[in-house]
């Protein structure tokens, strides 16, 4: 697998989080997906040694890629990380000129109600 390629399970085995279905946060159609994309493919990350030293598990996610897999224009992508990045699901990392961001999936605290 190269190691900008995003993990690909089939739809049947995206796992979706019970917070993510209860309503306590709100998401456009396009940041739930990129966020389920994300999510179900922090295992895969973590096979691929993408461990910083502090231990966390990022993900490296070109827009151009991940708009292909879902089926939206790289501007709904950006604006979707945009809202991840606003209710506190993802933090990105610039890496430098050229290179794809570090992008860290992140989840709530357990009474936290996201809007």
């Amino acid at each position: 697998m190269k190691k900008t390629q995003i993990y690909r399970p089939s739809p049947a085995d995206y796992n979706v989080p019970s917070w993510l279905l209860l309503g306590r946060v709100r998401l456009s159609l396009c940041a739930f997906k990129v966020y389920l994309v994300m999510h179900n493919g922090l295992e895969d990350n973590m096979e691929r040694k993408f461990v910083d030293a502090d231990g966390s598990v990022y993900g490296i996610y070109p827009i151009k890629e991940l708009a292909g897999l879902l089926g939206y224009k790289d501007t709904q992508v950006l604006s979707a990380f945009k809202q991840l990045q606003d209710c506190g699901l993802i933090r990105r990392v610039r890496q430098g000129q050229g290179k794809p961001s570090k992008t860290y999936c992140l989840t709530p605290a357990k009474d936290e109600v996201i809007t």
